[in-house]
C-alpha cells in the first residue's frame, strides 16, 4: 500500500508541474505584488492608473494586459518603484523573480 501512496504522489506532483499548478513564480511574483504593490495600486487607491486587484483578477490572463505588465517589470526591476519614500524596498531575488517570470510570458 505504501508503494501505491507514493506512485500515486508522484503522479499527481507531475501532473500539477506539468499542468503549472504546482508552486510557481505566478504565486511568488503574486505575493511580491500584494506585499509591495497593493497599498497603492489596488481597491480604492490606484496610482498611476495600475490597479492590481484588475490585473491579479481570477481568469485573467497576464497576455491580456501585456503592456501594462511590461511598464510593471520596467518599474521594478528599474528601481523606480516602489518609491524612495517607502521603507521596504523588494528583496533582489523577488526582483529576479519577477523578471524571469515576465520573460518567460
Amino acid at each position: 500500500m505504501r508503494h501505491g501512496v507514493s506512485l500515486f504522489v508522484l503522479f499527481l506532483s507531475l501532473a500539477c508541474l506539468s499542468l503549472g499548478l504546482a508552486e510557481s513564480p505566478d504565486v511568488e511574483v503574486r505575493g511580491l505584488l500584494v506585499r509591495h504593490c497593493l497599498e497603492c495600486h489596488g481597491g480604492e487607491k490606484v496610482k498611476g492608473k495600475i490597479d492590481f486587484t484588475k490585473l491579479l483578477a481570477k481568469g485573467k490572463k497576464v497576455t491580456d494586459d501585456f503592456q501594462v505588465w511590461g511598464k510593471v517589470r520596467d518599474a521594478l526591476v528599474g528601481g523606480d518603484m516602489p518609491p524612495e519614500e517607502i521603507k521596504v524596498r523588494p528583496a533582489e531575488s523577488d526582483l529576479e523573480i519577477f523578471d524571469k517570470w515576465y520573460r518567460q510570458r
